[in-house]
């Protein structure tokens, strides 16, 4: 018996594609109703042909129809991956036209590499001051510092008590003074 399909061509038949209209604006080539799931049908001998849903289902060859079905699947997804990524990429360029050419993250990444080189620049003189070689606390807090991070929390009570010794000992006038006039540049 003949495969319903031997009038396009030789089989065995493939799906190779999927696509949707809008409307039901393309016939089927098979039985000449307007379809609106197409489904490209390729012959052994390379021919293609259009058919609806309907078609693959009532041929009877579920290899072709479970063949169509993971077709269609992946044209859909791609269809959406498609999709997001043009919603992605309109987003973008709009963000460019409102920041001079830039992302809002490009933005924010150079607004933080300025803030970190100014920070910096405003801790080298203390880092310069910490830095002992040893290793150890001081020269962990140091490097921190001249990337532009600033110590927290108890790190910057130690960092503060260990500049302020630098100006005298602990409970000095100058010890007090350095002390109360580094809390001030270095913000908790």
């Amino acid at each position: 018996m003949a495969h319903v399909f031997e009038n396009k061509g030789k089989g065995p038949f493939k799906c190779i594609r999927y696509y949707q209209h809008d409307d039901k604006g393309t016939g089927c080539d098979h039985c000449g109703t307007g379809i609106k799931h197409v489904f490209v049908i390729q012959t052994a001998d390379g021919n293609e042909f259009n058919v609806g849903s309907s078609c693959v289902e009532k041929v009877g060859e579920k290899g072709l129809y479970d063949e169509a079905k993971q077709v269609k699947r992946l044209a859909i997804r791609e269809a959406k991956r498609q999709a997001q990524e043009v919603k992605i990429k309109a987003m973008l360029d709009a963000q460019r036209v409102k920041n001079g050419g830039l992302t809002d993250s490009e933005l924010m990444r150079q607004k933080e590499e300025n803030e970190l080189k100014i920070q910096s620049e405003l801790l080298n003189p203390y880092a310069n001051r910490l830095h002992d070689g040893k290793g150890g606390f001081c020269d962990s807090i140091a490097d921190q510092m001249m990337r532009g991070i600033a110590p927290t929390g108890y790190a910057l009570v130690l960092t503060l008590q260990i500049l302020a010794k630098q100006a005298g000992r602990k409970g000095s006038k100058a010890y007090t003074a350095a002390h109360d006039e580094l809390k001030l540049k270095f913000p908790a």
